[in-house]
């Protein structure tokens, strides 16, 4: 299997981190988006995040789901204590999203995220509430957006407009992704698991 991304962002006082992995031929996979006005905060935010992806030990624990997850959520909960951020971690997949709401932060945006279902086909989106431990199968993704990206669409027509037809590229999530946008201020990530392309590409 492997991770199709897409992501978009415009305006202030928002970060985004998406870094992709391949550890013994096991796709790996994490996304944040997050709100913070202070610059130099979100930078350190940012940075901090992407050092961690790479420190991380994944080849020895990427093959271990429950271990994986028990060591990230410990280590993650530190490192972004205090923060406006949704975190996706995909390995193979196994998916953990983690979520933290900083009250200090008086703003009215805020962070959804949303398990696509049926990206190939008739999409529709599911809207999850809580931090999330569970798996993801080919043809599904997981959105994570901030208030002002969405106020674009709606819940009932997330899935359709984010669904995917043919040749599935990133170029084509991409497209999808932008479009939603439509050039306006937020903040999104989203990822599709597939089965890997065939060595012809098609």
């Amino acid at each position: 299997m492997e991770y199709i991304t897409a992501h978009y962002m415009q305006g202030e006082g928002r970060f985004l981190v998406l870094q992709k992995y391949s550890v013994r031929t096991i796709p790996i996979c994490v996304a944040c988006i997050g709100i913070e006005p202070d610059r130099e905060k979100r930078t350190k935010l940012a940075e901090s995040l992407r050092m961690w992806t790479e420190q991380f030990p994944w080849r020895k624990l990427a093959a271990k789901p429950a271990a994986w997850k028990q060591e990230a959520r410990m280590q993650l909960c530190a490192l972004m204590q205090g923060s406006k951020a949704e975190i996706v971690v995909c390995v193979e997949n196994e998916v953990l999203l983690l979520r933290w709401e900083a009250p200090h932060l008086h703003t009215d945006r805020f962070i959804s995220a949303y398990v696509i279902c049926g990206c190939f086909g008739q999409g529709h989106a599911e809207r999850i509430n809580a931090a999330f431990d569970g798996r993801i199968e080919p043809g599904a993704g997981v959105l994570i957006a901030d208030s002002d990206y969405l106020k674009r669409t709606d819940e009932k027509t997330l899935g359709q407009v984010l669904r995917l037809f043919g040749t599935v590229t990133e170029e084509k999530a991409q497209k999808h992704l932008s479009e939603i946008a439509q050039g306006t201020d937020g903040l999104a990530i989203l990822l599709i698991a597939r089965e890997e392309a065939p060595a012809d590409g098609r």
